[in-house]
């Protein structure tokens, strides 16, 4: 029988994060190894299984609303939908141009979470311009990150606001 209320332990959401990473960091805030959280949600995931179907069991596990959570992860959009409210400039997971790379460290830590996070991002996104931190190939691993502000004038990110 699936579950009909939360985990014990819920985790914030960060914006494009992967569904493996949201899985992870759901598990291991609940203490549990991740191949077994599946299970304990009553949820089979093979290689052809829609994403769509882990939306509504794992948005009660997780105790946040299952609009929020398909915001959250790109996973969860159909292809068929781009004009959707919410979907405009997001990566889409089904095209080559998206790729997966650690999140910016400083970003989730303002967002309260303390363990890697890996996020689908297009492959123009290098640098996290709030932060000013290489976000871009090369980076295996959030620790890794260097400030632009010590890189050359064309990798700094334009100030397009005139200040």
């Amino acid at each position: 029988m699936p579950l009909r209320q939360p985990l014990p332990c819920t985790i914030p959401l960060f914006h494009n994060e992967t569904l493996d990473s949201f899985l992870r960091r759901l598990a291991t805030a609940n203490h549990l190894p991740t191949d077994r959280l599946l299970p304990l949600l009553h949820i089979r995931r093979t290689t052809k299984t829609p994403a769509n179907s882990l939306l509504e069991p794992l948005a009660t596990a997780a105790g946040v609303h299952s609009a929020a959570l398909e915001l959250a992860l790109p996973e969860f959009f159909d292809d068929d939908s781009p004009g959707r409210p919410g979907t405009f400039g997001r990566p889409r997971t089904t095209l080559r141009t998206a790729v997966q790379r650690p999140a910016c460290r400083r970003c989730t830590h303002t967002a309260g979470i303390t363990m890697p996070v890996t996020c689908w991002t297009t492959h123009e996104r290098n640098i996290c311009l709030r932060h000013r931190l290489w976000i871009g190939d090369g980076i295996t691993n959030a620790e890794e990150r260097s400030t632009s502000a010590n890189s050359p004038t064309h990798y700094r990110p334009r100030n397009t606001t005139g200040t």
